[in-house]
């Protein structure tokens, strides 16, 4: 077998085993996992959690079949909480009454379930003037009348000086939440749809002894359950998938579920999984996310914020229910990666193995094995603090996470559901909106915008005295967000490595290697590439593959002699040459017929002129750091003597000494650097707020309902021949830049893409495999993971 067999066997194992891992993690509800490795008359002993994974040395478990029995028989010994079973999850019996609940709950109920959107509503049909005011425009007051005072006097581009700001919609009398109790309910007429799975078919409640069902607490909350909400639950009920009870907070308040309705693919890292799970204490449906979120000083959970919103009308964030970390359930791989003592515990049992092999040598018997306070089985007793990135860390430092569940109320629709281009834009306008409110109300900045962190609230409202169903724009995962200081003071990293999705970053934040802080601006970038992403998935447009410019614009990076990564070529362009070119064409977005016109490249412009603007400056700023550093270090030594300047003449010819003066003088040189316009340094600015793009989707909204006919969606995702990048790829060597593909999944949760650095040897030590659903696939051989500000 050649080496390079060798390699592509050993590294096909590792993914094989990683794979394993992963699948038992997702059927069961663990805080770690321990296997055995048989390669041949060896073994080697794992220990899996969402920090990377443990592997022992290799035992010959013929000559040394006492340490191989002993594993065993001490494996055996443990709790099921020992051996990695999340104590907090319990697995239900299908005989349960909480087993059968679900299945009685997943029966369509024409009492309360209602549609999620309004038929008599048309996104293309003509409308009155008067009526051309739209959900979109009743969004967000004036920041200049609201917010900061600074906020009046940003300056505005030439087009939008004199373009209001749309009213906040919980202003406008007459848009109001609709709400219902259930005695004045009215039962409707809901077709009967069929399970995808047999269900129980019973007209009341099961009843048991159940105390985790004893009592209904009452909710004041509307009764009533969008279609799509009971239909999630009844899909999760999947034959041959375990159900759940899983406890959440202080109080631990009991939740049942079944199947994510979405999961990461990624074994290490956060590990996102989402339910439509029940409340077991009101019967309600709610949405429970499950995850290891990441433990550092400073960086607070999700709930911290979903709270401090939750009575708050401006922002639409989904409604908090409760949080809570699960216990001291912490990825032990990182506490004992950089435990200072491991060492020393690892010298000791290396001792221990050489004591015996002499004594073995010696013809002395056997000795059992005893335990060492170093050996696989031991864990940490207590809840341990948040770890604190301290500048000694390494960049091979694992990732310390701790796992944490968290509950709202609202079960919000996939963002891909929108269903015309006027909708896609309100919708980002609605997500924008919230941003807006959570920085200038709260200091707060999102720093992880991506295409699967935008979804989509369906309400019911009234308009007018009649009720109606209103699509909002949500703005969630807020686990990542990050306080801006008041004082301008520096912003300080919490997380020794880059947060956020990498395909969604801003050009400007990548290419920084994210050494600088996240600002308004990457963030207002952020927003355009989700909406381009969702553009030329559902809307008709001129590229000719689209699949391949989703790999090449957002997967695709490039990577130069030094191991800096910049994004792609065409996304830099974008922002930075107002031009989106793939294949020699320009992206334009059609109507539905075919026919130009579509109001969305419209918008494009308006936002890319202000992305040029900045890049412009950046690009100014950055040459004149980099003259000024050429200055300094070819200033002369003040030593040198004064007649050494007559050495660069040197290589004159004799003939060209008295030719007469020079045609060309001093003056007629261009200047060293052209400094960007006054205009352009003003169109840059505006980027450092909210308002001037605020107003030019406000001025987008205001085109009128004719500019909007035939822009709808095209009915399929032309992502259809998409593959999944594998998880690992190599770097591949180009002329001028390495370039790698990331994976990315065309589903509605599509920007939860992994990265992952790996060592080659995972399998020799502690796993420095640190895969993140935030950032691409890239594996390059002995790579390290660069560390950024969080």
């Amino acid at each position: 077998m050649s080496v390079e067999t060798e390699c592509l066997t050993r590294a096909a194992v590792r993914a094989q085993l990683i794979a394993y891992a992963h699948n038992t993690f997702l059927y069961q509800h663990r805080t770690a996992l321990y296997s055995l490795l048989i390669i041949g008359r060896e073994f080697r002993a794992a220990r899996w959690d969402r920090s990377g994974v443990i592997v022992s040395r290799k035992v010959d478990y013929v000559e040394h079949i006492d340490e191989f029995v002993e594993f065993l028989w001490r494996f055996a010994q443990l709790e099921p909480a020992e051996q990695g079973l999340d104590p907090t999850a319990e697995l239900m019996k299908e005989d349960a009454q909480a087993f059968k609940l679900m299945d009685y709950l997943a029966r369509p109920d024409p009492s309360v379930d209602t549609e999620y959107m309004d038929t008599d509503k048309s996104e293309t049909a003509p409308v009155p003037p008067a009526a051309e005011s739209s959900a979109m425009t009743a969004d967000v007051p004036d920041p200049a009348a609201s917010g900061p005072s600074g906020d009046a006097d940003d300056p505005s581009s030439d087009v939008l000086d004199d373009e209001p700001l749309p009213p906040q919609a919980a202003y406008n009398p007459n848009r109001v939440w609709a709400h219902r109790t259930r005695s004045s309910l009215k039962a409707a007429a809901v077709p009967e749809v069929a399970p995808p799975f047999p269900v129980e078919d019973s007209d009341a409640p099961p009843a048991d002894n159940d105390p985790d069902l004893a009592n209904i607490q009452e909710c004041d909350d509307d009764p009533r359950v969008f279609r799509y909400v009971r239909e999630k639950f009844r899909e999760s009920l999947e034959p041959g998938w375990p159900r759940y009870k899983l406890r959440v907070g202080k109080e631990e308040r009991v939740f049942l579920v079944g199947k994510p309705i979405f999961f990461s693919s990624s074994m290490f890292g956060r590990a996102t999984r989402g339910y439509v799970a029940v409340d077991a204490k009101t019967r309600r449906f709610v949405f429970l996310k499950d995850s290891w979120r990441p433990f550092y000083a400073g960086v607070d959970p999700e709930g911290t914020y979903l709270k401090m919103f939750s009575n708050d009308p401006l922002l639409i964030v989904p409604a908090y229910l409760c949080d809570g970390d699960v216990g001291a359930q912490t990825a032990y791989t990182a506490l004992y990666e950089g435990d200072p003592g491991r060492r020393i515990r690892d010298i000791r049992r290396r001792r221990v193995v050489q004591v015996k092999a002499a004594d073995s040598a010696e013809g002395a018997g056997h000795k059992k094995r005893s335990r060492e306070a170093g050996d696989l089985e031991e864990s940490p007793q207590d809840i341990p603090a948040a770890a604190e990135p301290a500048p000694s860390e390494t960049e091979d430092t694992l990732r310390h996470h701790i796992h944490y569940r968290i509950v709202v109320k609202d079960v919000c629709l996939p963002f891909d559901k929108f269903r015309s281009t006027r909708e896609l834009v309100r919708l980002i306008y609605n997500c924008i909106a919230t941003h807006y409110w959570a920085y200038t109300k709260y200091h707060l900045l999102h720093r992880d915008i991506s295409c699967g962190n935008v979804l989509i609230l369906p309400r019911h409202v009234m308009v007018n005295g009649k009720e109606t169903v209103e699509w909002r724009g949500v703005l969630t995962d807020w686990e990542l967000a990050k306080t801006v200081p008041k004082d301008g003071t520096d912003d300080k990293a919490r997380q020794p490595e880059r947060t956020g999705t990498w395909q969604f970053m801003s050009v400007a934040s990548v290419a920084s290697q994210w050494t600088l802080p996240v600002a308004i601006a990457d963030e207002l970038e952020s927003f355009f590439h989700v909406m381009l992403f969702y553009g030329v998935r559902y809307l008709p447009n001129t590229l000719p593959s689209v699949p391949d410019f989703v790999i090449e614009y957002f997967d695709t990076f490039q990577q130069n002699e030094l191991g800096r990564r910049f994004c792609s070529s065409i996304k830099e362009a974008a922002v930075a040459s107002k031009q989106i070119i793939y294949t020699r064409k320009d992206l334009v977005f059609l109507k539905t017929t075919g026919q130009l016109g579509n109001p969305l490249n419209t918008l494009f412009n308006l936002l890319l002129d202000l992305f040029q603007a900045r890049y412009q400056v950046i690009k100014h700023n950055d040459k004149l750091k980099e003259i000024l550093e050429i200055q300094d270090a070819a200033r002369p030594s003040s030593s040198a003597p004064p007649d050494e300047t007559l050495e660069m003449y040197d290589w004159v010819e004799p003939w060209m000494v008295n030719c007469g003066p020079s045609p060309v003088t001093e003056t007629d040189l261009p200047p060293l650097l052209e400094p960007p316009s006054s205009e352009t340094v003003k169109k840059a600015a505006q980027l450092d707020t909210h308002k001037a793009v605020l107003q030019i989707f406000g001025f987008i909204e205001r085109l009128g309902a004719h500019a909007w006919v035939d822009t709808n969606v095209v009915g399929k995702d032309q992502l259809a021949g998409y593959e999944p990048r594998p998880k690992f790829c190599m770097v591949v060597e180009a002329p001028t830049a390495n370039r790698a593909r990331g994976t990315s999944g065309a589903g509605s949760r599509a920007s939860k893409r992994a990265k992952t650095e790996s060592d080659t040897s995972v399998f020799d030590a502690v796993v420095v495999a640190d895969k993140f659903e935030s950032e691409p696939a890239v594996m390059t051989t002995g790579s390290k993971k660069g560390k950024g500000r969080a």
